[in-house]
Order: structure tokens, then sequence, then C-alpha cells
């Protein structure tokens, strides 16, 4: 906005919003504010959804830099799978501003409190457990703000000798909850002496409470993440759920 409160108008401006899916709210949330700012500035916007493919959302993003766009908006991603288009657009003086995407050629990057919300999460997990058990870690490979969570969840453990990440396994974000149901079933069947499921976004969270659930160990495994999908918190409300 400009001084005294006018919008600044975008008309004549092309703007390109690049996501690696649009399989949860938080990422469908960015498409439907982009989108809301863009009509209200008169700006056209232009959407590449990559479907869970890091490769094709740098071909995308790609594709918006010979398209000579106004500005790039990357919502997300494997970062540092962005950083040669990303040069490519300062170079070309495209300003690009990304979500969850710590890097050099970023105008601006817009995230969450991922430390705190880590933190919190790998306490709750501490508590809960007296300090002492086993953790199966379910990750998202090449997300910042996953990884920060799953740091911090580290951080925590460094005080707790007794309460250890047993395995970590990294699932992509495509069928991410077919695939993490499939990936904890398998290593919760093989690792019985498992406590606790941190996984370090919504979907994960979902795949791995239907496994617990369908080997009925809920009175032996919960499952935890920060992320408060409409679909986690379905799962949530149901009353044999593990998801804590």
């Amino acid at each position: 906005e400009e001084e005294g409160g006018e919008q600044v108008s975008g008309e004549g401006l092309t703007i390109a919003l690049s996501q690696q899916h649009l399989t949860n709210d938080w990422n469908r949330g960015v498409n439907a504010g982009v989108q809301a700012m863009c009509d209200e500035m008169g700006a056209e916007l232009i959407q590449a959804n990559a479907k869970g493919d890091s490769n094709q959302q740098v071909a995308d993003i790609e594709n918006f830099l010979t398209l000579g766009v106004d500005a790039v908006i990357i919502g997300g991603g494997e970062g540092p799978a962005f950083a040669p288009v990303m040069q490519k657009l300062a170079d070309a003086g495209i300003p690009c501003i990304t979500i969850d995407v710590a890097s050099e050629y970023t105008l601006s990057n817009i995230t969450s409190d991922n430390f705190n919300g880590g933190e919190q999460l790998g306490l709750y997990v501490k508590n809960r457990l007296g300090g002492e058990g086993n953790i199966l870690v379910l990750d998202t490979p090449g997300w910042q703000s996953l990884e920060i969570r799953i740091q911090m969840l580290e951080a925590v453990l460094t005080y707790y000798p007794n309460l250890k990440i047993a395995q970590t396994i990294s699932i992509g974000t495509q069928d991410a909850v077919n695939n993490c149901y499939k990936e904890t079933k398998a290593y919760l069947q093989g690792n019985p002496d498992t406590q606790a499921v941190y996984c370090s976004w919504g979907l994960a969270a979902v795949g791995a409470s239907q496994a617990v659930r369908e080997l009925g160990l809920q009175d032996e495994v919960f499952v935890v993440c920060t992320d408060a999908d409409q679909v986690v918190l379905e799962e949530m409300r149901k009353p044999d759920s593990p998801l804590a």
C-alpha cells in the first residue's frame, strides 16, 4: 500500500506462483491468498502445480523466467534445488518471493515460527514419554520449515539421553498419506519398541495414524505433528486416534 492507505495498482503486471503440490490446506491457502490479492490489485496471476515433483517445479520456474513475468512467488518446496533458477531471476531483475525457502536470491522469505513449534512438539514428546523411549521420525526432504522442526526435536533430545530417534524415514509429498501409512506400518511391525511417531507435517501424521490404528497400537504408540490441516483435525477427533 502507498502512504495514506491507497492500494498500489497491479494493472499490467503478471505475477507467477509456483507450488510443489496442493494436497494440504497450507498450500491451498497460499494460492487463495495470492489470487485474492492479485484480483484486488488488478494483476494477472499465472499458477503452476508441480504435483509433488521437484524437477517439474524447477522447470515451472524456468518457464516463468522464459515468459518474462514481473515477479515470481515460490510457495515452498526443496529450497536448494531452486538456487540456479533463482539466480537467473535475480540476474534478469525479476523479484522472487519465497515461502519456507531461505535464499540469498529471495526478496522476502515468508515462514512461520518452526523453531518454537518444533521445540514445543519435542518437549511434548519428552514429557509424555517421561524422557525415555524410541521415536520414529517421518521427514520430507529439502523443505526448510520441516527440516527446522526435526532439528528442534534433535536439540531437545540432546538433554535426554534415554529418549532417542530410532529411525528417520524421508518421504516425498507425492501420495503422502498412503506412503507414510505404508512406511510407518512396515517399521512398527519390525520395531515393536517404538513409542512415538514425530511427523514434520500434517499429511504424514494422518498416514502414520492410520497405520497405528490398523495395527491396534493406539495404547502403545502416539503420533504428533504441528500442522492443523482440516484432515489432521478430523483424524484427531476420532475416538481411537493415536494423533496427539
